[in-house]
């Protein structure tokens, strides 16, 4: 009681080396005379896991607005994944939607001018995968007629600059297929 740390990062260790869930050293363990689940040839199916990590699946819209050689970006805040990385203004579906759907999202949320802009290109589906979630999703390009008349706050990057401000792997697979391409 008073190793605490000490016993819980021997248990860890011995975890990692010795009982590890896949090919564990039963033979040499120093417990197998009193391991239940060797002693009853149990080993692969215990300890049994009380609940399954659920898979929360996420749909991101990237709307890439650009008004002559300027690309709006904004900086991820908050508790959620890919904290303080830049990204391009997004609208979070709960399942697939189509370009139009979100087009009216952003324009009744501000991001864009009713009708004073121009649907350039709609990317291929992108997903990552992380622990808990996979992101799915597209990116938008827009050619913007004025910048002033987006109602939310953005940081307009000049294009050449981009690749300067750190984006999550999602946006990058993003930027080298559009890079292959030559949209970016």
């Amino acid at each position: 009681k008073k190793q605490a740390g000490i016993y819980n990062q021997a248990i860890m260790d011995f975890g990692a080396v010795v009982c590890k869930p896949a090919a564990p050293l039963c033979i040499e363990c120093v417990f197998n005379k009193t391991c239940f689940a060797f002693l009853k040839k149990k080993v692969s199916e215990l300890p049994v896991k009380e609940k399954k990590i659920s898979q929360k699946k996420r749909w991101f819209y990237y709307l890439v607005m650009q008004q002559e050689n300027e690309i709006a970006i904004r900086q991820r805040t908050g508790k959620d994944i890919w904290n303080q990385l830049y990204e391009f203004p997004m609208i979070e579906k709960e399942r697939e939607s189509s370009v139009e759907s979100i087009l009216q999202d952003a324009e009744k949320s501000g991001l864009l001018p009713k009708k004073k802009y121009e649907l350039v290109a709609i990317s291929p589906l992108f997903k990552q995968q992380l622990s808990h979630q996979l992101i799915a999703g597209q990116f938008v390009k827009i050619k913007l007629q004025k910048k002033d008349m987006v109602k939310v706050e953005m940081l307009w990057v000049k294009a050449g600059q981009i690749k300067k401000y750190a984006f999550p792997k999602f946006i990058t697979q993003y930027f080298d297929s559009a890079a292959k391409q030559s949209l970016f």
